[in-house]
C-alpha cells in the first residue's frame, strides 16, 4: 500500500496517475486553512481521456474551513494510464492524501 500527499491547485492537479492496475483504498481532502472555504471538483480520467464534464465525479463540493472529507466507502480500480485529477477554487487550501494498492 502506498500513500501520497498533494496540494490541490486551482488548475488541474493530478492526484494519482496509474502505471499498471491499482485500487484506490481512500482519498482524504482537507481544507487546511482557518479563513477560507474551498470548492473541490474531482475527475476520474481514463487513459487518453481529458478533464471535462464527462469525467467529473464531484462538482464543486464545498469543504468548509478546517474540515476534512473522506472518500473511503467504495473502492476504485484504475488501469494503466488512468488518473485522478482535482481542482480547488482556492490556492493552497486543500490537501489530498490518497492510499493506493497495486493489484
Amino acid at each position: 500500500m502506498a500513500i501520497s500527499n498533494v496540494v490541490v491547485d486551482t488548475l488541474s492537479t493530478t492526484i494519482f496517475s496509474s502505471n499498471g492496475d491499482f485500487m484506490i483504498a481512500t482519498m482524504i481532502f482537507c481544507n487546511t486553512t482557518d479563513t477560507t472555504d474551498a470548492d473541490l471538483t474531482l475527475y476520474l480520467v481514463p487513459a487518453g481521456g481529458t478533464v471535462d464534464s464527462s469525467t467529473m465525479i464531484v462538482n464543486q463540493l464545498t469543504i468548509p474551513v478546517t474540515e476534512t472529507v473522506f472518500f473511503d466507502t467504495e473502492r476504485l480500480v484504475l488501469g494503466d494510464g488512468d488518473s485522478v485529477v482535482a481542482v480547488s477554487s482556492e490556492m493552497d487550501t486543500i490537501t489530498c492524501t490518497i492510499s493506493t494498492v497495486a493489484i
